[in-house]
């Protein structure tokens, strides 16, 4: 079942001391979609644990957990965004993943780097596209919950008047093929476990994985999140679409980090075109 309607950005959560009753004006999540949606609490079903709620505009009513409803001020009832409206706002912090926005609520909306940019076109983080503090058009995507927070999901897809910086985008494939085994590549780690890294590398949109048997303790030190990194095309699996790194070469390292304010600080490109020339010159010799 397809989104029925309004989802509220502004929400209260109800403190323990409230006494849940009839005709309370809530947020809750509509089990045939698992969105929010605006309701009044039509029956107290079980105290603290089940409630009968009747949603607006739909005429429809259902039993929700009470983790399923949140309390919200009815003054906040009027004026709120619709699912698929566009709205203006203000980007607050960019990361790999995408970048989060303020258009008024009390939480910020994420726009997710694949809703920036249309399919098949890539960029490493969304500070290639966007600066903090840039005005934005988006369009809100969908409320879902999020623990006992309610995610909102903004899009800028088939949206005009956004200034992108289209420089570092991109039309690449998935993953390198076979036969760049051995060659060298940059990209940004956004991802640190103990197994390993990951990295998205330059022009690719699936991640790569350092394993972390592989790097050295200084490595592991230096390999933190944002870091731009030069490394070694170990080994391309195009049949399970994986890609496995290297950092066992001296040329591999940190060459550079993203400043706060989104602009990449990488050292002299001279030992890029270097590494470059030097991948031709294996590709003639083979």
């Amino acid at each position: 079942t397809s989104g029925r309607g309004r989802g509220d950005i502004k929400k209260h959560h109800a403190e323990d001391s409230h006494i849940w009753q009839e005709g309370d004006a809530v947020m809750s999540k509509w089990s045939g979609d698992s969105r929010w949606y605006r309701a009044v609490i039509k029956q107290v079903v079980k105290p603290s644990e089940l409630y009968r709620v009747h949603y607006e505009g739909f005429g429809d009513e259902d039993d929700e957990e009470r983790k399923d409803v949140y309390l919200m001020d009815i003054r906040e009832f009027k004026n709120v965004p619709a699912v698929g409206e566009e709205l203006l706002g203000n980007v607050t912090s960019l990361h790999h993943f995408g970048a989060f926005v303020d258009f008024g609520g009390e939480r910020d909306g994420l726009v997710h780097v694949s809703q920036m940019l249309e399919p098949k076109k890539y960029v490493l983080h969304a500070a290639d596209l966007l600066r903090k503090g840039q005005t934005v058009r988006c369009k809100v995507s969908s409320y879902r919950s999020q623990g006992r927070m309610m995610k909102v999901t903004l899009s800028m897809l088939g949206i005009s008047g956004n200034r992108l910086n289209t420089t570092y985008v991109v039309d690449g494939p998935l993953f390198p093929k076979r036969d760049q085994e051995g060659t060298f590549s940059r990209g940004r780690v956004v991802g640190v476990t103990n197994a390993g890294v990951f990295v998205r590398l330059a022009g690719y949109a699936r991640d790569a994985f350092i394993p972390g048997r592989s790097l050295t303790d200084e490595q592991k030190e230096t390999l933190k999140m944002e870091a731009i990194v030069l490394v070694k095309l170990d080994r391309v699996d195009n049949a399970r679409q994986r890609t496995t790194l290297s950092m066992n070469d001296t040329r591999c390292g940190v060459i550079g980090t993203f400043t706060p304010s989104g602009i990449v600080a990488v050292q002299p490109l001279q030992q890029d075109q270097k590494n470059k020339d030097e991948n031709e010159e294996a590709a003639e010799a083979a």
